[in-house]
């Protein structure tokens, strides 16, 4: 991940339903997932780690963090809305529009099944029902007990919403707010981005 393999141990997992994790079975989606990372970090002897997710995979790590506390050194997560946007009925039709094309698209639909195969299909209408967002779950990390940092782009207003909301639910969050980014804050500066994520790992070592 990022230039981080000098410093740390870094196992890249593929989620439920992605590259080799080919599934068809998307129910439970977030605890699922969050259970298979466990499994996956017992098979390979890790008893704890630094958590690290972006997007899908930050909320993933909001649940590991919760079902799994005991095997978290940290939690750093990006790409995460802490509450339901006002206008989410529409920023949630956009979203459907875009999947909806992508899935009758036969060039992308192609590339998605060589890349992640069939269960891919299924992802995706999982994510085109409108109580898909796990808004609950990480809206609230009062019960994580493990340290963390909120990375997002400064350019997503329902994202830095969690710049207030977070560490005054649970002071062991700390946030930073990147410049020139947006949702994919880890590919849009990845250098700022691994700075200040090996910082945080240091500074709580």
């Amino acid at each position: 991940m990022f230039d981080l393999q000098a410093d740390f141990k870094v196992i890249l997992p593929d989620l439920k339903a992605h590259g080799h994790s080919a599934t068809e079975d998307v129910e439970d989606y977030y605890v699922k997932c969050a259970d298979d990372l466990n499994e996956t970090l017992e098979h390979l002897g890790v008893e704890s780690a630094h958590i690290v997710g972006c997007s899908l995979g930050g909320m993933i790590g909001i649940f590991f963090a919760k079902q799994h506390h005991s095997s978290v050194r940290s939690l750093t997560f990006s790409g995460v809305m802490p509450k339901v946007p006002d206008n989410w009925d529409e920023l949630s039709k956009a979203e459907a529009a875009e999947i909806t094309a992508v899935m009758n698209n036969r060039e992308s639909a192609a590339q998605l099944d060589e890349i992640h195969g069939q269960g891919w299909r299924a992802l995706a209408h999982f994510f085109l029902q409108l109580n898909s967002y796990p808004f609950e779950a990480v809206g609230d990390l009062s019960s994580i007990q493990a340290p963390m940092l909120f990375i997002v782009g400064e350019s997503q207003p329902h994202e830095t919403l969690g710049v207030q909301r977070y560490p005054t639910m649970n002071d062991g969050v700390l946030v930073a707010v990147i410049p020139f980014s947006g949702h994919h804050v880890q590919t849009e500066q990845p250098e700022l981005y691994a700075n200040i994520l090996r910082l945080f790992i240091k500074n709580i070592s």
